[in-house]
């Protein structure tokens, strides 16, 4: 008797901590829609925000959003707390400090304590991706640059503003560019027809119809001459070039790793890279060797996963070129957000996680991956709920 209590309690414990490890998947608290109206639950299903909104959204960098019956919006965190209204059409959480409001087609900042960072003044902006600490922004149909306290480091005066990368920001005006930080200062005058940002610790310009290879201090490291119409930025050892309509490979010394030659050319990243060969991708790593050559289509990485498609299915590759998640599916999601997506296979959902187990499916009118686990399952005229990813919903009529 004495064994058996203790495998019970052993066997009870391993229960709560496979059940504590699925539920720590998720965010703190779950959009809950009751009947018409939505609040927020914790994993278990207890009401935490009562359900008294028009709209709840998943959380994202630490805040949900809920929409009230007079249109404003909400912070909520990850207590429960609902916070003062915002009025806006529509609020984006860009950061844990950091949101961006759209009113009467323009928009703003504004932090997460409420404070306005901005005016509601802008036609366009980016996000303030990575370790980024400034975004392009257009205003009055000119570009700038705005930081993220709010300030434009850059006046919206000028014809284009492009990046950022790594730190670089490339500025058009009068036909011509020059390259800026992301404090707003000046690199560079306007000196070139062409600029591809800094990656891989130097720049591609373009001057008349010569291509540069230049530094950090943007001193001349190659000059590759008028052979080719374009060279991309350098990723992963390689940049892109062209001449005569045709694409392939070259390395910082100018060197065609991978012959100009094919219809296409485009960098996968995690090291690889993929140029059209018939109706093939082969992919390749830096040095040229061929890593896959039996893809029809490859995308980008993305949280390093690439998109593959076979005889009209598609499945993924790993960053080692080796099949993560076999061609079966009749559509895949990237891996955008996190460590799951959806996939589709005879007109069933199925959800995946990044090794490429199924961990549920079912016939629903439309299922779109979304933040933390969570899928928002909805037919043409509204939201029905959402579910994780076990098939837990998060709702009742």
């Amino acid at each position: 008797m004495k064994y058996r209590t203790f495998f019970l309690l052993i066997l009870a414990f391993t229960l709560t901590i496979n059940l504590f490890a699925s539920l720590t998947d998720l965010p703190p608290l779950i959009p809950f829609r009751d009947g018409e109206k939505w609040g927020y639950c914790n994993p278990q299903k207890e009401i935490k925000v009562a359900c008294k909104y028009q709209d709840a959204y998943p959380f994202s960098n630490g805040y949900g959003l809920v929409q009230d019956d007079a249109g404003k919006w909400h912070l909520v965190n990850s207590k429960g707390k609902v916070g003062k209204a915002i009025e806006a059409e529509s609020v984006t959480i860009l950061s844990p400090t950091l949101i961006e409001i759209y009113k009467q087609g323009k928009f703003g900042l504004m932090n997460t304590k409420g404070k306005s960072l901005t005016k509601c003044e802008y036609e366009d902006f980016i996000n303030f991706y990575g370790k980024a600490t400034a975004t392009w922004a257009k205003r009055n149909g000119k570009y700038g640059i705005l930081n993220m306290k709010g300030k434009e480091v850059l006046p919206a005066e000028y014809d284009m503003v492009s990046g950022p990368d790594n730190g670089t920001f490339a500025v058009k005006k009068a036909g011509r560019y020059a390259i800026y930080s992301e404090a707003g200062k000046p690199l560079s005058g306007f000196v070139y027809d062409a600029v591809n940002l800094l990656s891989d610790g130097v720049f591609t310009v373009q001057e008349g119809k010569t291509w540069k290879i230049i530094d950090k201090k943007l001193q001349e490291v190659l000059n590759l001459g008028e052979k080719y119409s374009f060279v991309g930025n350098f990723e992963g050892g390689l940049a892109r070039a062209s001449a005569q309509g045709k694409w392939g490979f070259i390395n910082p010394k100018g060197e065609e790793v991978i012959p100009v030659k094919y219809t296409s050319a485009g960098v996968l990243g995690e090291g690889l890279f993929a140029h059209k060969d018939g109706g093939f991708d082969i992919i390749t790593d830096s040095k040229g060797n061929i890593i896959r050559k039996d893809i029809e289509y490859a995308s980008s990485f993305v949280n390093h996963r690439a998109l593959i498609s076979q005889n009209n299915k598609e499945g993924m590759i790993s960053p080692d070129g080796k099949t993560v998640i076999p061609c079966k599916y009749d559509r895949i999601s990237d891996f955008f957000i996190g460590n799951y997506t959806v996939a589709e296979r005879n007109d069933q959902d199925i959800i995946l996680d990044i090794q490429g187990n199924e961990l549920f499916s079912g016939d629903f009118d439309q299922i779109e991956s979304d933040e933390g686990g969570l899928f928002l399952i909805s037919d043409e005229s509204k939201k029905t709920g959402y579910i994780d990813t076990k098939g837990t919903q998060y709702w009742k009529e």
